[in-house]
């Protein structure tokens, strides 16, 4: 375990709404 900041957080949160509307985008486009 290790401690998250809250850089990390904010980071790990941006990322994840990334990937959240990658995968929308191409299951929308039937990818």
């Amino acid at each position: 375990m290790f401690e998250i900041t809250p850089d990390a957080q904010a980071y790990i949160a941006k990322k994840g709404r990334e990937v959240t509307v990658w995968m929308e985008t191409h299951h929308a486009s039937g990818g």
